[in-house]
């Protein structure tokens, strides 16, 4: 069994959707990070940021998006969300799978927190030049970022592309036609349904623990 723990209105998301594609049975852990469910020390066992999301499989613990999305294309090859080791699209598709985390979120962490860049200081590219070759990535799709077939690399990158569309980061038109290809996936739906009842059940809880009188010390 695979157990997904999620936070959902997260970028957690991109796991929920990546099991959904991949069409195998799992349960769904709710981790409520924003009331510091996160910081249990039997969450930090599976997870040392108390963040989210992370997958078990069969006793392996996998604490991080990108990796968990590598993962679960490789155990699952049915569902063709990866190319062969031996395809030569194996090499972009790798490429593609780590610039979310390695490129695209610190230099949007930078740019909304105004930190100032130093091409010599950091191992990511300047926002400008990210910005550029997301929009090239989506404009250029084919449908989409390796050709005809739908991969992994498109729920990271377009998870991406999504939030910083939603943040204002990025603001082209150019990236609307791959969004919306996206978001018509009934697999992104249904994840996006399945969050949405978290997220309603985590603030129900939430409120109700918060409406609990405190005992005095």
């Amino acid at each position: 069994m695979l157990t997904l723990y999620h936070c959902p209105r997260t970028r957690s998301l991109r796991a929920l959707w990546m099991l959904e594609e991949v069409g195998c049975p799992y349960a769904l852990s709710i981790v409520d990070i924003r009331s510091g469910e996160g910081k249990s020390a039997a969450y930090r066992k599976l997870n040392p940021h108390g963040k989210v999301p992370t997958l078990v499989h069969e006793g392996a613990v996998i604490p991080d998006s990108t990796a968990i999305l590598l993962y679960l294309a490789d155990a699952f090859p049915a569902a063709h969300l990866a190319p062969a080791l031996t395809d030569r699209l194996r090499g972009p598709y790798l490429a593609w799978m780590t610039y979310t985390g390695a490129v695209v979120e610190p230099a949007f962490t930078a740019r909304r927190q105004g930190w100032s860049y130093e091409a010599f200081s950091v191992s990511w590219g300047a926002f400008e030049d990210v910005a550029q070759r997301l929009q090239e990535g989506a404009s250029n799709a084919r449908p989409y970022l390796l050709g005809e077939d739908f991969t992994a690399a498109d729920i990271l990158i377009g998870g991406s592309i999504m939030f910083g569309t939603q943040f204002g980061l990025l603001q082209d038109a150019a990236f609307e036609p791959y969004i919306a290809l996206l978001t018509s996936r009934p697999a992104y739906k249904q994840a996006l349904a399945k969050d949405s009842v978290a997220a309603t059940a985590s603030s129900t809880l939430r409120e109700a623990r918060e409406a609990l009188p405190r005992s005095n010390p």
